[in-house]
């Protein structure tokens, strides 16, 4: 449940975003916010931040400490600029120096954007308050509104309905203490307001039934002490279950367990103290997956996801793949509005998604990257992750691990569902084991069909022929068999990889070829070596023609029809446009492109013999000003490698003059 939408901090910790420096401004929260980097980058700095706002602590017991919590960074910045500052000024203005710079500079601020769809308190939809630790207020903190929000008395009441919930990273036992008065608190208070506090009027019965049982005791203490006394069993669990002890199976202290099952209770008990209120709920919650091995690791991650963010805002801070990997999972009856027919417009939808109940509405997620940035002496600095941006890869870098990791978290998921699926079936345990068998075999092909390493490395060193072609088999085809190199066609791929001189990419089309080759910029393909091939036909022959009148191409056609003409880009040597070179038997075929010439008719495809076209039913005949071409049938393509396959390598031998071109142009 989100509540809070926006966060900005201010000279906390290690946080700056004084004058001239990077703000920390954490945008687009959603229900459950993620934040991971590297140790000591600041992930925990912002979880304290939002207990300072709302609990006046830094963690549970631990007060807010100027000389700990004021940014390092910007205090020696402030030395710093005082020390310049002295040496301009006479040495009887000193102390005013350092007061100039101290007083008016040091404040520490946490600024939160609150989103207010419920009205609550009769406030706006959206509103921020701060709360500010200065000199003025003696860094006691105070609260800062928003002008249209001064002397709104509903403000104040409205922070009051908030319970901030913060767990530190180190479950220890001193933690646990904490948790357990809160439980205890909680369970004290929960009797209804009719019948009474069950546990309250059983502590007065005590209480009187002691009392006189130790009558005749206490006097006589009195009388030898002077000091008037009783036995008195507490009225608050806090104080009644200061030895409380929780037991497990077989009679083993739940603090005998290890720390993991110790850990399990703790978003448990946060849970239920936090049921049937009316307050905002939010948690503060430091690497959940600590003490967790893998499988549990997911299912706390689903717990926090599917059941915890429901009603809640929750903020963490992990290291692992699997809180790294979350997204959102729509609920059934999301699926359903999002799938129903009757929805016509988003509008419509988000309307329909909006009047589902909280407890039918999946999680939205947010994931953050929190890093130091050593430009800027170290200051952590916070980035949103999206599919748009390059965090997840500067993220991995930070935690040492590899990108691939959240396709191996998304594998695991998607065998866990098929487990599920095949447990729930009708079939039998035989039957059941077969299948997990067939499931297996299946990701040990898929494993099989990964291209070594070694190959992927050769492929990228490669220079790459784009091609204008839906296909790409007759210009694998034809090298190798040009090159001696045995194949089938089930290998032909795997055989060119291994011994093409380059590699081959299809743009599907001449005008996406071309749109590709006019690109504004060459980003990514500074090292490489790019060709583009265009046929010789009307639309081939004019988009490369029409590259000479562009101001990144060289304004003039180099080479010849027999060995392929070719133009060059200006700011990339090793980029170029390339037209088929033509044998002299379809030479009529041609006009003069070179004079912006453009009625020529020859594809790729025209460079196999007439004879084996004609043989194999590959063209249909066609005239144009009384000379005939044969125009290959789109559909007959697909059909080619299994034709070729098999044809001699005299069939390829106008195919030469095109790879001696690209030997010259990618010069390898």
């Amino acid at each position: 449940m989100k509540i809070i939408e926006k966060v900005e901090i201010k000279h906390f910790r290690s946080f700056d975003g004084g004058k001239n420096q990077a703000k920390v401004i954490i945008n687009n929260l959603e229900d459950l916010n993620v934040f991971s980097g590297a140790n000591d980058s600041g992930k925990s700095n912002v979880l304290r931040a939002l207990n300072l706002f709302f609990n006046n602590e830094i963690s549970p017991g631990i007060k807010f400490d100027k000389n700990r919590d004021f940014s390092k960074i910007v205090s020696n910045r402030f030395d710093q600029e005082i020390r310049r500052r002295k040496q301009n000024v006479q040495k009887s203005k000193e102390s005013e120096v350092t007061k100039v710079v101290k007083r008016s500079d040091e404040v520490i601020s946490i600024k939160l954007h609150f989103y207010n769809p419920k009205n609550q308190r009769g406030l706006p939809l959206r509103f921020w308050i701060s709360k500010q630790y200065t000199s003025k207020n003696r860094f006691e903190g105070e609260y800062i509104y928003q002008n249209s929000l001064q002397g709104n008395g509903q403000v104040k009441v409205f922070l009051g309905n908030f319970k901030f919930e913060y767990v530190p990273a180190i479950k220890d036992t001193n933690y646990f203490k904490h948790l357990f008065q809160k439980l205890q608190t909680y369970l004290f208070e929960k009797g209804s307001k009719k019948s009474g506090n069950t546990f309250a009027k059983s502590s007065e019965h005590f209480n009187s039934s002691l009392e006189k049982e130790t009558e005749n005791l206490f006097k006589q203490f009195l009388q030898s002490s002077g000091v008037d006394a009783a036995f008195h069993v507490p009225s608050t669990l806090v104080d009644f279950f200061r030895t409380l002890s929780v037991k497990t199976e077989n009679d083993i202290s739940l603090f005998d367990r290890g720390d993991g099952v110790q850990a399990r209770f703790i978003p448990e008990i946060l849970n239920e103290i936090s049921k049937d209120t009316k307050k905002n709920i939010i948690w503060g919650f430091e690497e959940p997956e600590n003490s967790y091995e893998a499988k549990n690791i997911r299912q706390i991650r689903d717990e926090f996801q599917n059941k915890y963010s429901r009603d809640k805002q929750i903020f963490i801070t992990s290291h692992t793949k699997e809180f790294l990997s979350l997204k959102r999972k729509h609920t059934h009856q999301e699926a359903n509005i999002l799938k129903n027919k009757k929805y016509r417009t988003k509008t419509e939808r988000d309307s329909a998604l909006s009047k589902l109940s909280m407890g039918r509405t999946s999680s939205l997620i947010s994931i953050y990257r929190v890093w130091k940035n050593s430009e800027t002496n170290n200051t952590s600095l916070i980035t949103r992750f999206d599919e748009k941006n390059k965090e997840w890869e500067n993220t991995c870098d930070d935690l040492g691990i590899v990108e691939e990791s959240r396709i191996v978290e998304l594998l695991q998921e998607k065998i866990e569902l098929q487990d599920l699926e095949i447990s729930k079936s009708n079939l039998s345990e035989v039957k059941q084991k077969l299948i997990s068998e067939e499931r297996i075999q299946d990701l040990r092909d898929a494993l099989d069909n990964i291209t070594t390493m070694e190959a992927k490395i050769a492929e990228y060193e490669k220079p790459i022929l784009y091609v204008e072609d839906r296909l790409d088999h007759i210009y694998k085809i034809a090298f190798l068999k040009l090159n001696n190199v045995g194949f089938t066609l089930s290998n032909l791929d795997e055989k060119f990889k291994e011994h093409g001189s380059f590699v081959i990419r299809r743009s599907e089309g001449a005008s996406k070829l071309d749109g590709f080759l006019r690109c504004a910029n060459t980003d990514g393909f500074e090292e490489k070596k790019v060709a583009g091939l265009f046929d010789f036909d009307r639309e081939g022959s004019n988009k490369f023609y029409m590259l000479t009148k562009h101001q990144m191409w060289a304004d003039s056609i180099s080479g010849t029809k027999e060995t392929g003409y070719y133009i060059k880009r200006k700011d990339h040597n090793s980029f170029s446009a390339l037209l088929i070179p033509i044998p002299n038997r379809l030479k009529k075929l041609l006009s003069d492109v070179e004079k912006g010439k453009f009625d020529s008719f020859i594809e790729i495809e025209n460079l196999l013999p007439v004879e084996f076209l004609k043989k194999n039913n590959l063209v249909s005949i066609e005239h144009i000003l009384n000379v005939e071409y044969y125009k290959i049938k789109e559909k007959k393509k697909s059909k080619l490698p299994k034709i070729l396959i098999e044809e001699p390598v005299n069939t390829f031998k106008d195919f030469k003059p095109l790879y001696d071109a690209l030997e010259m142009l990618f010069d390898y």
